[in-house]
C-alpha cells in the first residue's frame, strides 16, 4: 500500500528522508541511494509526459520545448551511466516514453535496440515496445502490435485504439511465422467483431490453447448471446448490440414479440454451436478451466439443456467450494429448476427459495425467475418475485428500477 501510495499520490517533492512513507522510509534507511535517485528521476519524468504540456496556456511553447529537451538530455546521462541492470532497464523505459512525447523517433529506436531488443519480454518490454511502434508506419506487419495485446494488460487497449484501425487480418497472417503469432493475430482482430466470432476462437485454440486473451474472448462471446438470447426473451426488447442478419429488417416500433422470439430461438442455435466446441475443449489445455466449465453450464442453459446443466452444476459445486463465480452458477441452477418444470405446474421449490433468499437485491435475477415462472404459467408468483424489484434501487443516485419490460408487442404497437 505504501509502495503504491508512493506511485499515485506523491511528488518529487515528496521524496526525502524524514518521509512518513514507509517505501521511501526502507529506501533511505538502507542506503539505496541510486534506487531513490531513479525515483525522483520517474518523478520528474510525470511533469513532461504527457500530450497537453506544450499546448498549457500557463506555459509558452518554445521555453516548455527546451526544459523538455534539457531534461531528456539528463535523463539519457542517468541511464547512459547506471550499473545496475535492473535500474538500467527502468531508465531506458523511461527514456524511450519522454522520447515519444518528445518527438525522438531516433532516440526511441536506438535505446529499444539497445536495451530491449534481444531482451526478456517481461513488463518492461512490452511497454517499451508500445512505444516503438509509433516510430514507424506498422506497413502489414502488425506482430508487434498483436503482441502487445496479447501479453500486457496495460497497453491492450491502447494497441487497440491506436493501431486496429488500419488493421488487415489477411495481410498481417503473411508475416507470422509460427502459432503464437498467428493466434496473437486473430486475438487481436476480435474485438472490433461485434458479430459471431467462433471460428476466431476455434483458430486461437488450435494455435495457442493456454491463452488467457482466448478466455476473454470466449466470456465476450458468451456476453453477446446473453444479449442476444436474453434480451429479446425476458423483456421484449431488441439486443444492445443486434447482429447484422437482423439489420435489414422494419423499424424497431413493428418488431412484434413472436418475432423477437423466432429471433432468440435462432441466437440459441449458434449458442448450441459455442456450446459444442466449448465441450470439445480438453479443460486442462486451456489457461483457466473453472471459466471454460462455468461457460458450458451457461451455455448447457441457454439452449435450454435443463438436466444437463443441473448435472454439471451439481458436479461443479462438489468440486470447486470456493469459486467466486459459484454466486452465479447458483442462480442458474434456480432458472434451471424452474424452466424444466412443466407447463402450469411450476412452483418455487424449496430450493429454489433458499436462492432466491440469498440473492434477493439482485433485481436482474429475480426479473429472469419471475419471467420464467409466468412463462410456466404461474403468473402470480412471476408478478410476485418481479414485484420486488420495485423495492430495491440503484446504489448511486438513481431512483429508477434496474430492469424493465414492454408489454406484449403487436404489429399494431409501438413503444408500449
Amino acid at each position: 500500500d505504501q509502495i503504491a501510495y508512493f506511485n499515485n499520490e506523491m511528488k518529487l517533492t515528496d521524496i526525502y528522508s524524514n518521509s512518513d512513507n514507509e517505501f521511501l522510509k526502507f529506501l533511505f534507511k538502507n542506503k539505496k541511494t541510486n534506487a531513490i535517485r531513479y525515483l525522483m528521476f520517474a518523478k520528474k519524468c510525470e511533469g513532461f509526459n504527457a500530450f497537453d504540456n506544450e499546448n498549457s496556456w500557463e506555459r509558452a511553447e518554445e521555453s516548455q520545448r527546451r526544459a523538455s529537451g534539457k531534461f531528456e538530455t539528463e535523463l539519457v546521462t542517468a541511464y547512459t551511466n547506471e550499473k545496475d541492470k535492473f535500474l538500467k532497464r527502468k531508465y531506458a523505459f523511461q527514456c524511450i516514453r519522454l522520447g515519444f512525447y518528445n518527438s525522438n523517433t531516433e532516440l526511441i529506436r536506438s535505446i529499444f535496440a539497445e536495451e530491449f531488443q534481444n531482451s526478456k519480454k517481461d513488463y518492461l518490454y512490452y511497454w517499451s515496445l508500445y512505444f516503438h511502434c509509433f516510430t514507424s508506419e506498422v506497413t502489414g506487419n502488425y506482430n508487434d502490435v498483436a503482441d502487445i495485446f496479447a501479453n500486457s494488460q496495460e497497453k491492450a487497449f491502447a494497441s487497440q485504439f491506436y493501431f486496429s484501425g488500419k488493421f488487415n487480418l489477411e495481410k498481417a497472417l503473411t508475416f507470422a511465422k509460427n502459432p503464437n503469432q498467428v493466434a496473437n493475430l486473430y486475438a487481436y482482430a476480435s474485438p472490433r467483431i461485434l458479430s459471431k466470432n467462433l471460428d476466431y476462437l476455434k483458430i486461437i485454440y488450435k494455435n495457442k490453447p493456454k491463452f488467457n486473451t482466448l478466455d476473454f474472448l470466449l466470456l465476450r462471446e458468451i456476453n453477446k448471446l446473453e444479449d442476444w438470447i436474453y434480451t429479446p426473451y425476458y423483456t421484449n426488447y431488441s439486443p444492445s448490440v443486434e447482429q447484422s442478419d437482423y439489420y435489414s429488417e422494419s423499424a424497431d416500433s413493428k418488431i412484434t414479440t413472436q418475432t423477437l422470439r423466432e429471433r432468440s430461438a435462432k441466437d440459441r442455435l449458434y449458442a448450441k454451436e459455442v456450446l459444442d466446441f466449448v465441450s470439445s475443449v480438453d479443460f486442462n489445455k486451456v489457461a483457466n478451466p473453472v471459466l471454460w466449465k462455468a461457460a458450458e453450464i451457461q451455455l448447457l442453459f441457454m439452449t435450454h439443456q435443463y438436466d444437463a446443466a443441473l448435472a454439471k452444476i451439481n458436479a461443479f459445486e462438489n468440486k470447486y467450494k470456493k469459486e467466486k463465480v459459484l454466486v452465479e452458477i447458483e442462480k442458474i441452477k434456480a432458472l434451471c429448476i424452474t424452466a424444466k418444470q412443466a407447463y402450469g405446474k411450476a412452483i418455487i421449490t424449496d430450493e429454489v427459495k433458499a436462492i432466491v433468499e440469498k440473492n434477493k437485491t439482485d433485481s436482474r435475477f429475480l426479473f429472469a425467475l419471475g419471467r420464467e415462472l409466468e412463462f410456466k404459467g404461474n403468473l402470480f408468483d412471476g408478478i410476485a418475485l418481479i414485484s420486488l424489484n420495485s423495492t430495491f434501487y440503484h446504489e448511486i443516485g438513481s431512483n429508477a428500477d434496474d430492469v424493465e419490460w414492454r408489454g406484449n408487442r403487436l404489429n399494431t404497437s409501438s413503444n408500449l
